[in-house]
């Protein structure tokens, strides 16, 4: 079976997760599958590259003795943590992309399937514009909606 693909945080839980997915399916009966994670994101070079936002890990968790050992092979600070969400969004969209994309055997369809997604994308109308759409605003009591109401910028004497 392929590896599967992991994205997770570099912290006790989030690199316990793998290993309890191969745990349980252990005990509860796998019927055979053969699991092994790779971790896309948040890697040990994510956390090496130092441009990412840490925090301290959480020692009282349940998972940070063998989180320290993880971090000590990888020559990582054990009381560094780092979220998923430090990372770019455009830096995650690409990993992911790498990732399915070696996946594909069969290029010409992909790129077949690819482009009709998109051309579908390009004919749905937008939700602002499709028939029977009504925009909905809020509005506070006792503020007459209709009254166009004009703020004057302040003046920098004051």
């Amino acid at each position: 079976m392929a590896p599967q693909r992991n994205v997770g945080d570099w912290d006790p839980s989030g690199r316990s997760v793998p290993r309890s997915v191969v745990e349980r399916i252990e005990r509860y009966g796998n019927n055979g599958i053969d699991l092994d994670f790779w971790q896309i994101a948040v890697t040990a070079d994510d956390v090496r590259g130092g441009h990412l936002v840490s925090h301290e890990a959480n020692s009282a968790d349940s998972n940070f003795k063998r989180f320290r050992e993880e971090c000590l092979w990888e020559c990582r600070d054990p009381h560094e943590a780092v979220e998923v969400e430090a990372l770019r969004p455009g830096t995650l969209r690409d990993r992911l992309e790498t990732t399915i994309e070696h996946q594909v055997c069969d290029v010409r369809q992909w790129d077949i399937l690819a482009r009709a997604e998109e051309h579908d994308r390009s004919m749905r109308p937008t939700a602002q514009n499709s028939p029977g759409t009504r925009r909905v605003t809020r509005q506070r009591p006792g503020v007459d909606s209709s009254a166009a109401v004009a703020v004057a910028p302040r003046s920098s004497s004051s």
